[in-house]
């Protein structure tokens, strides 16, 4: 089955080019920029030592993050990977080219960032898993829609079990991480010793626990394809009514693993795992059906473009993130880790959140403009008069 885009129907020229805002998929980029704030919320919480819940407001947001974020919005954000993927294959088939070089190219530069994020910036990064994975989702490229269900089962429930197998047989034993002494140095280290510390931490993070999360999130990126090649986007651009009861069916679904999940005796069941997943992607799907149904009425639309500019900038978005927040937390900074409640990082995610809609959407915005228009006035007074005379002077040497 070929992979279908609302984007098909444009013409294309015979280049791989940057994406143009016509072959924009509005509701990709309101759902990338909903996870990015998803993201935010999250790292708040989980990497930033919000201290113990005292009043009705902390116990709110509390509960909220542990049953309403968590993960969700990463699990959202792999999706949505594997369908940017798929269409990064349909223009490359629309051009009779193969995506996979440019593809390759793509996740090495990405892997750079990630590493170099993970290892200077913040040790929780998860670029890097986008980019080895990435690199994996080629693989899966050619596969039809129920060949690509298939390999996203398989992977998501045989390789943890591989993987953990294979830890036993081999009697891996990884040594315990000093993460008391880490926090000791995030709250009181000068930058250096924060970088080095960060460097260590992501390293141990790689190496412990990337054979048990990365199935997951290739299967994801595989579900991704897979919905792009069934035309999934274009049932929930234009099929309201499809919306609705697909919405429905992931609530049942939400409701029935997340009861599953409650009455799971002993807590740490190997089948925990899967149905823990099964709840974040089910809670993921109505969030996205949610945006899905939103966006099909002109009116919320328009009012959740900000949310959509946000989203044409995943990347740069999620470094703005990073570098704020360090900067709000780390003693080197403003040293607030371990100093604010569940309501003071509520207060410090709408800051952060202005801080990108200032900086990323509209100061960065602006600059690339100005980029645009002084790129192309350099080309048209300088570098074209300048090869004109190379050409002018080879014609005149070979006469």
């Amino acid at each position: 089955m070929a992979a279908h885009s609302p984007a098909s129907a444009h013409a294309v020229p015979t280049d791989l080019v940057p994406v143009t805002p016509q072959e924009r998929v509005p509701l990709i980029d309101v759902l990338r920029g909903v996870c990015l704030f998803g993201v935010l919320w999250s790292n708040l919480n989980d990497w930033y030592m919000a201290s113990d819940p005292v009043t009705s407001l902390d116990h709110a947001l509390h509960w909220t993050q542990e049953w309403l974020v968590e993960s969700r919005f990463y699990s959202m954000l792999g999706f949505l990977f594997g369908i940017g993927f798929a269409i990064q294959l349909t223009r490359a088939a629309q051009r009779g080219q193969d995506v996979a070089t440019l593809f390759l190219r793509r996740m090495t530069i990405l892997l750079v960032f990630g590493v170099v994020h993970g290892m200077l910036i913040w040790q929780g990064d998860i670029l890097h898993t986008y980019a080895l994975l990435g690199l994996a989702l080629v693989l899966f490229r050619r596969l039809f829609p129920r060949k690509l269900l298939i390999a996203a089962a398989s992977v998501w429930l045989l390789l943890p079990f591989l993987f953990t197998r294979i830890v036993a047989e081999l009697h891996w034993n990884w040594p315990p991480f000093p993460f008391e002494h880490a926090i000791w140095v995030y709250t009181h280290g000068t930058w250096p010793q924060t970088v080095a510390q960060g460097t260590k931490q992501f390293l141990y993070m790689f190496w412990r626990w990337s054979l048990f999360t990365f199935p997951s999130f290739l299967a994801l990126f595989i579900l991704g394809l897979w919905a792009l090649k069934v035309d999934l986007i274009n049932r929930l651009i234009h099929r309201r009514t499809f919306v609705l009861w697909s919405l429905f069916g992931a609530l049942i679904c939400w409701a029935a693993a997340q009861s599953l999940l409650m009455k799971i005796n002993p807590p740490r069941s190997s089948i925990l795992f899967c149905l823990d997943d099964a709840t974040t992607w089910a809670n993921s799907a109505v969030y996205a059906l949610i945006f899905a149904l939103l966006t099909s009425f002109p009116v919320i639309a328009k009012r959740l473009q900000p949310l959509a500019a946000l989203g044409r900038m995943t990347l740069t978005t999620y470094l703005v993130q990073s570098l704020v927040c360090t900067t709000l937390f780390y003693h080197w900074g403003f040293g607030l880790m371990g100093k604010t409640n569940y309501t003071g990082m509520l207060a410090g995610f709408v800051f952060t959140a202005d801080c990108l809609q200032l900086v990323v959407v509209e100061a960065l915005s602006l600059w690339l403009d100005g980029m645009v228009v002084a790129i192309a006035r350099l080309r048209q007074e300088i570098a074209e008069p300048f090869l004109a005379a190379i050409v002018l002077g080879v014609k005149t040497a070979c006469c």
